[in-house]
């Protein structure tokens, strides 16, 4: 078959071997950077996979202080790589686990009287610190709670089963997370004051 005529536009075959030395160093230099730097993919094709070296980077922001117990709630944005924020994002870019509550056990917990939120609250936080393992530095948050429940009269039953099972699932919770669902704004100034400070300065030690 006859080959098909070049294009006018088309280098010369020759041309390669018609090239210097110094055409051929700065050839072999802008393929290695190609080599060297990811390439855009194409409309419709899947991006490459991001190195298992990059994924296991995170950046640590100011809400992290404390993690996992004193740290602010997490970032929703961080899991997704997309805070725009970074290092001074004010929640957390660490991982959280923990239980979690249903919605009956939300509704129940919003729909406890003071004294009660603070009796269970207590119990849970003294639950978690006898746990086995577990060696946290509260003594001044507690402090805070049993000052104000002092001032309170009366008694509120926390043993029934749901109350007990609510307990439980508060003390497997974080610290800052615990005292957050406890909506510590309810109560006097001063004792919300007095709980923010405890939790600052967990978070910076």
């Amino acid at each position: 078959p006859v080959p098909a005529p070049r294009s006018f536009s088309a280098p010369s075959i020759a041309w390669e071997h018609q090239m210097t030395t110094e055409e051929w160093q700065c050839r072999e230099y802008i393929d290695q950077l190609s080599g060297r730097f990811p390439q855009p993919s194409q409309p419709g094709q899947p991006s490459e996979p991001m190195p298992e070296s990059e994924k296991s980077i995170i950046i640590t922001s100011l809400g992290s202080g404390g993690h996992p117990e004193f740290c602010s709630r997490p970032c929703v944005y961080a899991s997704k790589d997309a805070c725009v924020n970074g290092s001074t994002c004010t929640f957390c870019h660490l991982p959280h686990s923990g239980a979690k509550m249903d919605k009956r056990q939300r509704t129940l917990l919003q729909e406890m009287s003071e004294e009660q939120m603070l009796d269970i609250m207590l119990a849970a936080l003294k639950a978690k610190t006898r746990r086995k393992g577990i060696n946290l530095p509260i003594e001044s948050i507690l402090a805070v709670l049993e000052e104000e429940r002092n001032t309170r009269e009366g008694f509120a039953a926390t043993n029934s089963k749901e109350l007990l099972n609510l307990q439980g699932i508060l003390s497997k919770m974080s610290v800052a997370g615990m005292l957050g669902l406890a909506n510590i704004t309810r109560f006097r100034p001063s004792v919300a004051e007095g709980i923010r400070a405890a939790l600052d300065r967990l978070r910076a030690t």
